[in-house]
């Protein structure tokens, strides 16, 4: 399974990198610290699941994962934020992530 990664934290990218290193059959093939980025790099590679922040300094982490169920909808997306707001979690599931998960 290919995951890529969209966190402008250095810190949890090492972080998740090194968790999803560990289970077999799963690897880390990309990341992203902002939204322009992850978009050129999820069309281009087309991973099988995205860990996304929902905050980033380009914007809402919910216009990526719009566009990723629009363009990609095979792509399971994991919603991963400090902003664990019921309203965000509805928001988030609603436009097709598996799950919303709260860092904190």
């Amino acid at each position: 399974m290919k995951v890529f990664l969209v966190d402008d934290s250095v810190q949890v990218i090492q972080r998740l990198s090194r968790m999803i290193a560990a289970l077999p059959g799963v690897v880390v093939m990309g990341q992203a610290s902002d939204i322009p980025a992850a978009l050129k790099a999820i069309r281009a590679e087309s991973p099988d699941v995205v860990v996304l922040d929902l905050h980033l300094p380009s914007g809402s982490g919910i216009k990526v994962l719009q566009m990723i169920k629009r363009e990609k909808p095979a792509t399971k997306v994991i919603v991963h934020t400090n902003y664990a707001f019921p309203q965000y979690q509805k928001k988030c599931i609603e436009s097709g992530a598996v799950a919303f998960l709260d860092k904190s």
